[in-house]
């Protein structure tokens, strides 16, 4: 992929960057998706962007997509507030994370294909981390 616009299945979220208008490298911390703890942005891990609405987006430095197959898929936490605001658990600041399949599909953690996987994890369906603030519609 690199600089010549190609998904491999060697492609990371930081391979897509350059590509990317208005955005920042963000090192704070960012609330992580409902039900879980908050994101490190400057750890071994994770690495975040800040938009140029205020809202960040993470990603896992550590994961490319592993594959072609229509259930390797990467996730992108995304915070639309770009800022911890409740420090509880469940609060409504969480974030939501969204999947990007590598044939373009994009879909939250509860309509995850049975199956996904990339280069550092696998993920299952899972409703309750979808916070309800957040709808399709």
């Amino acid at each position: 992929m690199r600089l010549e616009g190609q998904l491999s299945p060697d492609t990371k979220i930081n391979d897509l960057t350059p590509f990317l208008n208005y955005v920042s490298v963000y090192t704070g911390i960012m609330d992580d998706t409902y039900t879980d703890t908050n994101i490190n942005c400057s750890n071994a891990v994770f690495a975040c962007l800040k938009l140029h609405n205020g809202g960040t987006i993470a990603y896992r430095k550590d994961a490319a997509f592993g594959g072609t197959a229509t259930t390797n898929a990467l996730p992108i936490p995304f915070d639309p507030d770009g800022k911890v605001t409740d420090g509880t658990t469940n609060g409504p600041g969480k974030s939501v994370s969204f999947f990007l399949y590598y044939n373009g599909r994009i879909v939250d953690r509860a309509h995850v294909l049975a199956g996904t996987s990339n280069t550092a994890a696998t993920y299952g369906t899972q409703p309750n981390k979808v916070p309800p603030w957040f709808s399709w519609d």
